[in-house]
């Protein structure tokens, strides 16, 4: 390995304060004073230092990931051949405990499986309950309540889900699809009816199957 001095005191050089500066200005050694001869009277300002910087950046770093949502992506690689089809069970088993996929599994079972936040979640299954869809009109209230009202009339287990401060926790991952299967039922519903009710007031007749 070459390495290169060239501007090597520049780029490490520390920094030193206007204070520690004009201290070394009066000093009585003649050597000393030489060393220093800048003008630092008209600069009050204290220069930034490493730590301040360093400080700033992660505090720039923090607030951006809290501004995102970033999902991590774990790949496997299932062969050494690159061809579809070509499934090497040991390697994929070897890779998946490594990563520990299983442990993380585990976990995410043991607590809360599913989170949506409260307005996505409502948003999304508020066709499930008449008192946040139907006859009396779309939810309007605080989207926490709606969430509550609308578990209670699927008659979850209590135990199965939980509200946070601006999410909806859920154990099991089986009570997401079982939610989704009755939101299509219920879409597929509400399409019949609506079409039955078009045919009787247009005049129409349906065409047998």
């Amino acid at each position: 390995m070459t390495y290169d001095v060239e501007g090597f005191c520049d780029k490490n050089k520390d920094t030193l304060f206007n204070d520690l500066i004009e201290t070394l200005q009066m000093s009585k050694n003649p050597f000393l004073r030489a060393l220093f001869p800048d003008n630092t009277k008209d600069d009050k300002k204290r220069p930034t230092t490493a730590g301040f910087k360093i400080k700033n950046s992660a505090q720039s770093l923090m607030k951006t990931l809290a501004a995102c949502q970033p999902h991590y992506i774990r790949c496997i690689k299932p062969n050494e051949t690159k061809q579809y089809h070509d499934w090497d069970v040991p390697r994929v088993t070897h890779q998946v405990k490594y990563l520990g996929l299983f442990e993380n599994v585990r976990v995410r079972r043991a607590g809360f499986a599913y989170r949506a936040e409260f307005t996505r979640f409502l948003h999304r299954y508020k066709k499930l309950s008449r008192r946040t869809w139907g006859l009396q009109g779309e939810w309007n209230g605080p989207a926490a309540d709606g969430c509550t009202t609308l578990l209670q009339d699927l008659q979850l287990d209590t135990a199965q889900w939980q509200l946070g401060k601006t999410k909806v926790f859920i154990r099991h991952p089986e009570t997401v699809p079982f939610t989704c299967s009755l939101a299509l039922s219920s879409l597929s519903l509400s399409l019949s009816v609506f079409f039955a009710c078009w045919v009787l007031t247009s005049g129409c007749v349906a065409l047998p199957p």
